[in-house]
């Protein structure tokens, strides 16, 4: 399980260092943005773009280091680092803002990936647990959590505030509903329960404890459903849950 806090513990980040964060918005014109807020902090040295591809061609290492062996510099030479990158979902489509974040991922491996978004969508988690992005903070947080966040997942913590937790549970049994009807012809009814679980990160422990089932039985229907799904481990079932078996209209109405 990834580390957990709330944004109600009291957290105080160092003044003295100043973080280096790109920070993507796809809706920049709004008013009081992001970016205006995180500046007006004076805390953090804040450069702004409006896309993942905008930020991948102005200061990606891939793009850069392409450019550099161009012009026969070395690459890297002068190229822009980040310690956080911070890209904002709303607007997109999940599928957008998966690509995205895939891309960033991909073109600043020195940077933390830190996600701005209005729910925790379940591919979401498995971009936290497989260490794709840093973490994922509410849009709802204020400027002074949004800062606490920063420099608790700068210090090496991966955030996922308790809230979203809470709610996941709830957000992904409305899911499953749209993609049961899939999976019955390959999982027994109490196989998808466990399913439901395991997409959350949950433990065999715990599923026995919510299911009312020794632990052993857990892991005898873990195994058997990432036998019948084909996967390799546990959230390469998530991941062929969400890819293969999700309702198409269920996926275009999200946003993540």
């Amino acid at each position: 399980m990834n580390p957990v806090y709330s944004m109600q513990e009291t957290h105080h980040f160092p003044s003295e260092k100043k973080l280096k964060v790109l920070v993507i918005e796809s809706q920049s014109q709004v008013v009081n943005s992001l970016t205006d807020a995180l500046r007006s902090a004076k805390v953090l040295d804040v450069t702004a773009a409006c896309s993942a591809l905008e930020s991948r061609a102005k200061y990606g290492e891939g793009v850069k280091q392409s450019a550099d062996l161009k012009r026969g510099q070395a690459p890297g030479q002068d190229q822009e680092r980040f310690d956080i990158v911070l890209i904002n979902t709303d607007g997109l489509t999940v599928e957008v803002a998966l690509e995205s974040i895939q891309l960033l991922a991909d073109d600043f491996k020195d940077s933390y990936i830190t996600v701005i978004a209005d729910k925790y969508e379940h591919r979401l988690a498995e971009l936290v647990s497989s260490n794709k992005i840093a973490g994922v903070v509410p849009d709802a947080y204020n400027t002074a959590q949004v800062l606490n966040c920063l420099y608790l997942i700068f210090s090496g913590v991966q955030f996922v505030p308790m809230e979203y937790r809470s709610s996941a549970l709830e957000t992904f049994s409305t899911e499953l509903g749209a993609i049961s009807a899939k999976l019955e012809e390959k999982l027994t009814p109490r196989q998808l329960e466990v399913l439901e679980y395991v997409s959350l990160g949950k433990s065999n422990k715990y599923i026995a404890t919510k299911l009312s089932l020794c632990e052993s039985t857990v892991k005898v229907h873990v195994h058997e459903v990432m036998k019948r799904l084909g996967a390799s481990s546990r959230t390469h079932a998530t991941y062929l849950v969400n890819t293969l078996y999700r309702k198409p209209e269920s996926s275009t109405t999200e946003t993540a």
